[in-house]
């Protein structure tokens, strides 16, 4: 890589050089900031290079990459469907929200007054489960004492 770009930059400099001179003498200003903007290939191939030379983690890598790849991802592919939605109702007690979450597979659940209609907010799974583990509370509380605002 170092090689080829020894054997190019010559080359590079004349032809940027030249166009440089062509666009003044037709009057045409330069564009600003290119050398500060990078495509998504520049930035995979920083971001690859930096992991292979020790730069980042790999922990680090993958979230890097993740993030490029959350960008091709559409709403459909991550939404419940209304009717398929796993709702917990705000009076359900704790002990009970946390045997229904444990049965299926998500973290997170709307938490309703009523209906699916009546979102108040949503309950995490390990709020829950970590007031348990840790205090055997939760056989006295209901599930609106954990509600997070959406």
């Amino acid at each position: 890589l170092i090689f080829f770009y020894r054997i190019a930059f010559p080359f590079i400099w004349l032809l940027n050089g030249s166009a440089r001179i062509i666009t003044k003498l037709l009057g045409l200003k330069p564009p600003k900031g290119h050398d500060e903007v990078h495509s998504e290939e520049e930035l995979r191939l920083l971001v690859s290079e930096s992991y292979k030379n020790g730069e980042i983690n790999q922990s680090e890598y993958k979230y890097v990459n993740k993030i490029f790849e959350f960008d091709d991802r559409i709403a459909k592919e991550i939404m419940v469907p209304r009717t398929e939605m796993n709702i917990i109702s705000k009076e359900m007690p704790a002990e009970e929200a946390l045997q229904k979450m444990s049965r299926e597979k998500y973290t997170r659940y709307p938490v309703v007054d009523g209906d699916k209609d009546h979102v108040i907010g949503f309950v995490n799974f390990k709020d829950i489960f970590t007031e348990f583990v840790q205090h055997k509370a939760v056989n006295k509380k209901t599930v609106e004492q954990y509600v997070r605002p959406i």
